[in-house]
């Protein structure tokens, strides 16, 4: 039972602890495109927002995104660690505990 506890409760605990910083695929989406529809959308002729300055910014949009997988990454593993090893010596305290009560009930009925 420890064993498909700590595989089941690693597995949880990662998916739990990754998907708890957001949705940051669509956010790294929507930078994306925010980027794009600026650069595509401006006046022609213009310096403004030039080819290097969308460049720039799909540089950062995908910074951004690396920096947030990473964090969940250490967030996920940090939940697998603790959702798969910290509850099996608190199951394993409450079996022993009611094996005694049971024991206990078992010898106030016998003679």
């Amino acid at each position: 039972m420890s064993v498909i506890w700590a595989i089941g409760g690693g597995f949880s605990g990662y998916y739990i602890g990754y998907h708890e910083a957001g949705d940051f695929d669509r956010d790294f989406q929507q930078c994306r495109a925010g980027a794009q529809y600026w650069y595509q959308n401006q006046y022609h002729g213009t310096s403004r927002y030039t080819t290097d300055d969308l460049i720039r910014n799909l540089g950062k949009c995908k910074a951004a995104y690396v920096k947030a997988n990473n964090e969940s990454n250490s967030t996920g593993s940090l939940y697998a660690l603790l959702l798969a090893l910290l509850p099996i010596p608190f199951g394993w305290l409450a079996v022993y505990k009611s094996v005694r009560l049971f024991r206990w009930i078992r010898e106030g009925f016998e003679s």
